[in-house]
């Protein structure tokens, strides 16, 4: 029958090494640019349905190890209602006394920059079950068609698109949180991630040091923070001298007001109003 065919097949992606011109054709896939509101482009990949009948039968059954692996404090890796753990964690340390700032930080292209080689050592390490899947999809540059007929290849990162991606990333991205962790030495900093979204809530020194680590830490696993494009809130408008004197040339963004949340809000209640 047909179902076992597919299920010998992808028993065989998940246990053995493939070599790729085997599977080229079945890990290629149909890049489509989507406009962001910034007017970057997020490329997505559609891959062929066999592929994605695989990917979710693998992450499925796996589903609990990968969330083991992943730990708490990244919560896209499967947890239920991941996103609304996220927002509510962030919020409450937030409102925590000794809290002074929350600060967003916003990746440049992280999905497609993830430093794969490294990725697939550290997932052979934290996820061993999941290991070989991601090595045969992910260990030979494979085929983006384009358009016009043409095709690229993808060489790093993750394809948007491909239903195994976020767990790849989720996986991957627990090194370097647990980097920023020990390289902060700071108990008070509460760092919350879901995929590449990153904040940590802390004083303003606290949260400067995490700051650092993270922009020293993050290229080495592809995660590049773009400070343009991060946000740090205050929680009280007295604090905004001291912060632009402590992330003086940060070129970070400071409020005092708000700002959106993985979808949601957080701020004062005037700007929370206003956003919803």
């Amino acid at each position: 029958m047909l179902a076992d065919e597919i299920a010998t097949l992808a028993r065989r992606l998940a246990t053995d090494t493939i070599p790729h011109d085997y599977i080229s054709t079945l890990l290629a896939c149909r890049l489509v640019p989507l406009k962001k509101k910034d007017n970057g482009i997020r490329s997505v990949g559609v891959g062929e349905c066999l592929r994605r009948i695989i990917g979710k039968t693998i992450t499925g059954l796996l589903k609990e190890g990968i969330i083991h692996a992943v730990g708490t404090l990244l919560t896209c890796a499967g947890l239920e209602s991941g996103i609304e753990a996220a927002i509510h964690a962030i919020r409450k340390s937030f409102e925590e006394d000794n809290s002074e700032c929350l600060l967003l930080v916003d990746a440049d292209n992280a999905f497609n920059k993830l430093n794969r080689k490294v990725s697939l050592e550290n997932i052979k390490r934290l996820c061993p079950p999941m290991y070989a899947y991601l090595h045969n999809s992910h260990n030979t540059p494979a085929m983006l068609y384009l358009e016009n007929g043409n095709h690229i290849l993808s060489q790093e990162g993750v394809t948007q698109g491909n239903n195994a991606a976020v767990a790849m990333y989720a996986l991957s991205t627990r090194p370097l949180i647990q980097a920023l962790s020990s390289g902060t030495a700071n108990d008070e900093v509460k760092q919350v991630w879901y995929a590449d979204d990153s904040s940590a809530v802390a004083s303003l020194a606290g949260v400067k040091k995490w700051w650092e680590c993270l922009q020293a830490n993050g290229p080495d696993f592809g995660y590049c923070p773009k400070p343009a494009e991060t946000i740090l809130l205050i929680k009280d408008s007295s604090l905004m001298q001291s912060a632009q004197k402590i992330f003086k040339n940060g070129r970070i963004k400071i409020t005092g007001q708000g700002e959106r949340l993985l979808g949601s809000v957080i701020g004062t209640e005037s700007f929370r109003e206003q956003y919803i």
